[in-house]
């Protein structure tokens, strides 16, 4: 029996070095099956789509109007229009070049909503490994509780035990299942959540790990974050867009142009002709100026707002990174397992009442606890720090 207690109690470590499958993996099917993310694709392709329909001149216009005229059989004139309408060529130069700036900002937009999903569903993995270490530790405190209760079970047979002994172990082990039936439950709404977010299959949790740290807190370069962050990229391709529109609000009081042909009919006499026309937008072209300049100041505010932010995460990121290392770095686990041992042993031997032994081992535990909970905290501000690299 005490071959099985000590075993058991030196089995307690493996539950923080068990899982050996990175993240990355869930996160590229994530990438490909997530719902959300495809809808997006596929809007952002109709944009598109839509803003080259937006640059082609409308399709040429045909008018015929019969004439009849009393005492005449039949129609006695017609007028026959064939025209087409376009825009000042130069317009389309600039539409042309809008374009590709507003497609680089749908495409930005994209990558925003791309990291949000991939964020999410990474630090909802990171929740479930924790729960898996936990689990693990729980499942090893199990082990020690059985084999506490058949070593006490064995003394109360010869007198060297009291009953109060024995329940204050079944009480562990119930406290204890409790416990895990309820990381098991949390485990499932996780799995539930990250089936969602994977398109509805089921993702494949088992062996995960913790991501990559990813740059070092030393060589961690804020500008270089700033360069690669996705909601100030997005916000820089939306005021790139906006500019160029007040280029072409610029040019909106250039005249629309028509050609044409004309032919009309005067019983068996005929004629025909060219049209050319203009238009000239002299009420529209300031105010379409007007609203494309405030369009531009606010893509720039916009854009002074997310780069304010993007810096005030990064300071909060390292510091909250840097707080939890230092935290993490205080707790001394193969310590906390060589006392756990030590005590199993006092146990074993009769030196320590089962009640003295729970008395310190609960105090150890709650502490790896904490330990287990400062080790999640960490990977998810990590991940947090480093989502532009997702």
């Amino acid at each position: 029996m005490k071959h099985t207690i000590l075993t058991a109690l030196a089995m307690v470590g493996i539950c923080l070095s068990a899982s050996a499958r990175d993240i990355s993996d869930l996160l590229r099917d994530i990438e490909t099956n997530n719902i959300e993310l495809r809808a997006v694709a596929a809007g952002n392709k109709a944009d598109i789509y839509d803003l080259k329909a937006a640059n082609l001149p409308a399709g040429p216009s045909v008018e015929y109007s019969p004439f009849y005229r009393s005492g005449t059989s039949g129609i006695a004139s017609s007028e026959l229009i064939v025209s087409q309408e376009f825009d000042f060529p130069t317009l389309y130069i600039e539409r042309n070049k809008a374009r590709r700036h507003q497609s680089a900002a749908i495409q930005a937009g994209y990558q925003v909503a791309r990291q949000q999903v991939l964020l999410s569903a990474c630090l909802s993995t990171i929740d479930y490994i924790s729960l898996d270490e936990t689990r693990s530790l729980m499942e090893k405190r199990i082990a020690i509780a059985d084999s506490l209760l058949h070593l006490y079970e064995r003394r109360l047979a010869n007198g060297d035990a009291t009953i109060l002994d024995l329940n204050r172990i079944k009480l562990e082990q119930m406290n204890l299942r409790t416990a895990l039936v309820d990381i098991n439950s949390s485990q499932a709404e996780i799995a539930a959540a990250l089936k969602a977010i994977n398109g509805d299959i089921h993702p494949d949790l088992d062996g995960l790990s913790y991501p990559a740290a990813g740059t070092p807190l030393a060589a961690f370069d804020a500008s270089g974050y700033l360069d690669s962050d996705k909601t100030v990229n997005a916000a820089r391709a939306a005021l790139s867009a906006s500019e160029r529109q007040v280029s072409i609000s610029k040019q909106s009081w250039l005249p629309s142009l028509s050609i044409g042909y004309r032919r009309n009919t005067e019983m068996k006499e005929s004629s025909n002709g060219f049209m050319v026309g203009a238009s000239f937008p002299l009420y529209s072209a300031s105010t379409g100026i007007r609203a494309s300049k405030a369009r531009a100041t606010q893509s720039r505010l916009q854009l002074d707002d997310a780069i304010a932010r993007a810096q005030a995460d990064i300071t909060s990121a390292v510091n909250r990174v840097s707080s939890l290392r230092k935290s993490m770095d205080a707790y001394d686990i193969p310590l906390m397992e060589q006392t756990l041992i030590l005590m199993g042993k006092s146990v074993d031997h009769g030196n320590m009442s089962i009640t003295e032994y729970y008395l310190e081992a609960d105090k150890i535990y709650e502490k790896w606890q904490t330990y287990l909970k400062l080790r999640s905290d960490y990977y998810k501000a990590l991940a947090t720090l480093n989502k532009n690299t997702l």
